[in-house]
């Protein structure tokens, strides 16, 4: 078989059939961004994983969040959390966030999400982590 020579960089965002040279390709869901750095390193959107030490706080704890990459480049990263909902202060470098937990939080289950992004785009958001306030 042999190998092509250049990176395609395509999104697709449906179902497509691609035909070409004697051969079909049937996409049925989307594709990552990915391109070619011209020295054979392949660049990629990031994947991340969003994790934190403190999922159920009490009144006036504090809640760190982590948005880590676990595949794709981290080259010019930046990372950004939701909802941005004005509790979070957020390290857009460093991918993570904190919030304290106030009395309007008791009670309530708040859902987090992370995305990271690169030169290639904005890689999908990230699982999301419930943060459950307790008295």
């Amino acid at each position: 078989m042999k190998r092509a020579r250049n990176t395609i960089l395509f999104t697709v965002f449906g179902p497509v059939t691609v035909a070409g040279n004697g051969c079909q390709l049937d996409l049925l869901g989307g594709l990552p961004n990915t391109g070619s750095t011209g020295g054979g390193d392949e660049v990629t959107v990031p994947v991340v994983d969003l994790t934190t030490r403190n999922p159920t706080p009490g009144l006036s704890e504090s809640v760190d969040l982590t948005c880590r990459v676990t595949s794709g480049s981290t080259d010019g990263i930046a990372f950004e959390f939701s909802p941005a909902d004005g509790r979070l202060s957020v390290n857009r470098q460093l991918g993570t966030a904190t919030f304290i937990v106030t009395e309007a939080d008791l009670g309530v289950l708040i859902s987090y999400t992370c995305r990271a992004s690169n030169a290639q785009g904005e890689g999908p958001a990230s699982r999301a982590v419930i943060i459950s306030p307790t008295r």
